[in-house]
Order: structure tokens, then sequence, then C-alpha cells
């Protein structure tokens, strides 16, 4: 967790590098090849990963695959920590008074041996020069010629001066006692964790002791101030905090000592007030033991049990943002952000899982939404509604298979449309329930009145049918026409009466035309011609017509369609005769 680099990145942020449509971050899980947990990550990039393991293991990312590097049996890494600007100095420190250093990026790797000073169990004395280091909480960089170390009781350790960027705590002798100034100790608690601001002597000192933070403006050369506000509850577990290069007033501490709110504590001042974390989405999680937490970019995340990934890019609202799928239930235990965008989470059995975008904030917005369809109904017939329904601007969009609806008594349904049928006359209540692709629910209500409906009328009886009369002196009574050969024709003339149906005079009845068509008995293309005749006032009809005898050949009879489509007084009709050719 380098701090020169998170510099650079403020720009970034301030020019809007996030994706306001987005509606969470994304966690991929990546393959760590080990099955032992991640206690410490150092994340620079994706060619600047490192990972230490609670089974003194020590690994690199080569060529897109980690690496063991180095092996310290019976030791619990706590920290991991790589100068920045591609820096090749790099150490991992541990339980059992472990420093390793690597000086070639971390291919290789050595303990650093010889490092004395102050009581490992008291806090009351730090004169003692020559006690071995104890368990190291952690180590930071200053900028790459200057490191920390604190360790038990109120061992604190700073980089020898005149270090360069490659020999930097190099040796035992490379490292100084910085907590003794020859009568009683420079800060009289057990330090957990420290902020170093880059490029300058100062540096703020966090304790166990219920988060007490002290704060020294010239490396430690003398007392440290205690500051009037604290980094949170707590007095057991390691602490961690993390600051803002850019602005050092700004600071973050969690500890694994507790759940809930007093266990995370963030100040804008410097430790002079401090405000717990607030939630933003309450409903999604909790806050549980929280193991690490890292500043870049303008993001601030933090991990702990259970899954919990919490993020900020304001540094006061932190919103639930777990990775979900295999790893939702996952106890993290470190947290490392390369930029404001990039960040990778380390846990029990080797699980890591990394973000490209952990600087987006999930959707917290409910859509809205209102039901489109009548607001009265019939009993006993299907009516429809449908869900109109919108996100909020820039927010997950409406999930399409997130829509319910019920009405008391009736069956629910689903979709974006439902048809109910209700039972009986009354007043019924249609649900709607919605909600957008971050899990953000919403409803809405109608009311609906339900009567019965009127019996459609009756329709109105069909006009009365004429009937056809034959001509009069057809004998048998069978022709409406007569056909005769003459020429290359054959002429049919046709003639003939509508006779009204009972109680319609011929004056109503007797308007229209007579559609006439003669045609073959059998055989294709059977029609042979077609004209219309107009009724006279009487309701006769009369018309000729002809065929070439050519198409007729030998038939010695045809046949005769006489049809009336009727009108306002009357119905159809229509009736076929035989019509012999002679």
């Amino acid at each position: 967790m380098s701090w020169i680099r998170r510099c650079s990145l403020i720009a970034v942020v301030a020019a809007g590098v996030l994706a306001p449509n987005a509606h969470a971050a994304t966690w991929s899980e990546i393959p760590s090849n080990t099955a032992e947990d991640i206690t410490a990550i150092e994340y620079q990039g994706s060619d600047r990963f490192w990972f230490a393991t609670g089974a003194g293991k020590i690994f690199k990312r080569v060529a897109g695959a980690f690496q063991q590097k180095a092996t310290v049996p019976g030791t619990v890494f706590k920290d991991i920590e790589f100068q920045d600007g591609g820096g090749l100095v790099g150490f991992a420190v541990g339980t059992n008074g472990v420093v390793m250093r690597t000086g070639d990026a971390g291919d290789t790797w050595v303990p650093i041996v010889g490092i004395v000073g102050g009581r490992q169990t008291s806090v009351n004395d730090c004169t003692s020069s020559d006690e071995p280091i104890a368990d190291v909480d952690s180590v930071r960089f200053a900028g790459n010629t200057r490191a920390w170390l604190v360790a038990g009781g109120t061992q604190i350790y700073r980089s020898a001066a005149g270090a360069t960027a490659a020999n930097v705590g190099s040796t035992g002798a490379g490292w100084q006692y910085a907590n003794d100034d020859g009568a009683t100790c420079r800060i009289g608690k057990d330090i957990d964790d420290l902020f170093p601001i880059p490029g300058s002597d100062s540096v703020y000192f966090i304790s166990k002791d219920f988060g007490a933070v002290f704060f020294s403006s010239n490396a430690l050369t003398s007392a440290a101030t205690l500051k009037p506000a604290d980094a949170g509850n707590g007095f057991q577990a390691t602490r961690r905090v993390t600051g803002d290069p850019a602005n050092p007033n700004r600071q973050w501490a969690v500890t694994p000592d507790g759940e809930g709110v007093s266990y995370y504590s963030r100040t804008t001042d410097g430790w002079s007030t401090s405000d717990y974390w607030t939630i933003g989405n309450p409903d999604r999680g909790t806050l549980t033991r929280a193991e690490g937490v890292d500043f870049n970019g303008g993001t601030v995340t933090a991990v702990g049990a259970a899954g919990m990934i919490v993020d900020s890019i304001d540094g006061i609202t932190f919103f639930f943002d777990p990775a979900g799928g295999a790893v939702a239930t996952q106890n993290w235990r470190a947290v490392s952000l390369a930029s404001g965008a990039d960040a990778a989470v380390g846990g029990t059995g080797g699980k890591l899982v990394v973000s490209t975008n952990a600087n987006v904030i999930p959707d917290i917005v409910a859509p809205t939404g209102t039901i489109g369809g009548p607001a009265s109904a019939n009993a006993g017939q299907a009516t429809t509604f449908t869900a109109q329904v919108t996100d909020n601007a820039g927010g997950s969009g409406v999930d399409p298979a997130g829509f319910g609806w019920s009405v008391p008594g009736l069956p629910g349904q689903t979709g974006a449309s439902a048809a109910f049928t209700f039972p009986s006359t009354g007043s019924y209540t249609v649900k709607l329930t919605f909600r957008d692709l971050a899990g953000n629910s919403g409803e809405t209500r109608r009311t609906v009145s339900v009567g019965t409906e009127a019996p459609p009328p009756a329709p109105p009886p069909p006009p009365p049918r004429p009937t056809f009369a034959f001509p009069p002196k057809s004998k048998p009574p069978v022709v409406g026409g007569a056909a005769r050969k003459k020429g290359k024709f054959v002429r049919i003339n046709v003639s003939g009466s509508l006779k009204p149906p009972a109680g319609v005079s011929s004056a109503r009845a007797c308007t229209g035309k007579i559609a006439l068509t003669v045609s073959k008995p059998k055989g294709k293309k059977r029609t042979l011609t077609s004209a219309t005749a107009t009724l006279s006032k009487t309701c006769k009809y009369k018309k000729s017509l002809r065929v070439r005898r050519t198409r007729i050949g030998k038939l010695r009879s045809l046949k005769l369609k006489v049809a009336f489509k009727g009108n306002v007084a009357i119905g159809a009709s229509s009736v076929r005769y035989t019509v012999p050719v002679r």
C-alpha cells in the first residue's frame, strides 16, 4: 500500500474517470496458486502485483500467473510494501520479528536480522536498545529512501538517514530505533500502523489502545503529539490506517476488534476530530470485522469478514459492494488499490479477486412506475394491465424479470403485462412490484371498479328474401332463358322477374341489378360470359348474351346463374337454370 504513486492519480478522478451509468464495481476471481490465507497484498498494476500468506509464503505475479518466491516457515505475514514508480525494493513483515527484503522487485528475498531496540511487551519502557524486534505489524514507505516499521510494545523503527533508494533498509544496521529519547517514550502506546506523508518528515501513528493517534512533524526525533480525536473503538487486534497523500488531513482507520460503525473511523482534519463511516446502502450488508483498508486516486476500499467489501469515492459515504458468486461470503484479509479504479482483495483459502472499476458506487435508487390500463372493468371478462416503469438517470436499468402482479383472491402473475378476470362486481386493487438490475425494488397500485356489462342489443332481423319467377312460357319451368345458334355465336336470351316477399311493395323491392353468369356444366374454365341486367319497376329483367360457338362445341345445354345482391328492402337471392342449346 504505497503512497507516492497515489498523488499522480488525484487529477484523473477530478477529470471524471467514473462511469456514471454503471451500477456497481465488478469483481473477478483470479487464480492465486495457493490455498493459504492471503494476509497482505501490494498491487501497483498488472505487472507489479505481490501478496504474502499466513503460512509464510511470498508470491509475485509473473507473465499473468503467481509464482512463489520465498518461504519463511512459522511466520504469519502481516504486511507487504514496495517502492513506488517502478522501484525494486520491497519488504514483507510478520510474526517472530520477520522482516524480508527484496532488491529485485520480488524475485529474491533475504531476511533482515539484527534489528533491535525497545521493549517488546512494555509500553512504558522505551530505553532498551538491545531487545530484538517482535511481531512486525506494518511496513510503510515515506518515499523511496525512507521506510518505517512498527512492531510489538513500543517498537518503532525508521530506516537510517542517508539511505538511497537502492540500499534503504538493506541490513539490520540500516534500521534505527525511533521511540527512545534517552529517558521516556516518544510515543508511550503500542502502535499498530502509521501513515507517513510522502516526501516529508510528518507521520501519523495509530495505537491499539482505542485508536489513540499521535503526530510527529520531524520523523519522531522528539516526542509525538497526542491528537484530540481517536481512530475508533478497539484495543487488541491490529488496526489499519490509510490516507490521502494529496490531502493528508483525510485518513481512514479500521480494526477487526469488533463489528459495527464504532470500529470504522475517518477524519478530515488530521484527527483533530473524527467521525464514523456513513453507509449509503445499509440494507445490503453489515459492517463486519475489518481486516484492511486502502486509498488511491480518490477511492477508499475496506474489506473484512463474511464477504464484506465497502467502497467510497468521497471518503464519507461508503457502499457495500461484495464480490458475489462463489466468494460472496469469503473472509477477506487484505486490500490494495493500484489506482482509483483498480483494486485487489485477498482472503482465506487463497481467494483473490480484482476489479477495474472499484470507483463505481452501487446503484441505490429504486425505479419508479405506474400501472397502465382501464380504471373500470366488467366481471367475468379478462382485463389487461401494463407496467410503465423507468429507472433513475444513470441507474442500472429496469430488470425485465423483476415484474410481479397481484390482486387479492386471484393468482399472481409475472411479466411486463398481466390480464386479470375479476369474478364479481366490486372494487379491486391491482399491485405491481418491480426492481432494477442492482436489486432496488419498488411497487405501485391502482384501484379498479368492476361492474356488469349490459347485454348487447339483439341484431336486426335479416331482410326478407325474394324469389324468382320463371318466364311464363317456359315449359317445363326450368329454363331461365333460351340459347340459339346463330352464325359464329350462340345467343342466350335471358328474361324473368323477381317476386317480392309478402309485405314489400314492388316500388321498394324492384331496384338494383341482376348478375347473370353463363357457364359450362363441367370442365376447366367453365365460365363463358357474364353481364348484369337492371330490374324494372315491375321487377322484371331481360338481357341478351352471346358466346362463340367454338367455345361451346357440341354442348347441348348451358348453366345460367341469376343472382340478386339485395337492397335496403329485401335480401339477396339467387337461382340456377339449365338452358338448352338449339
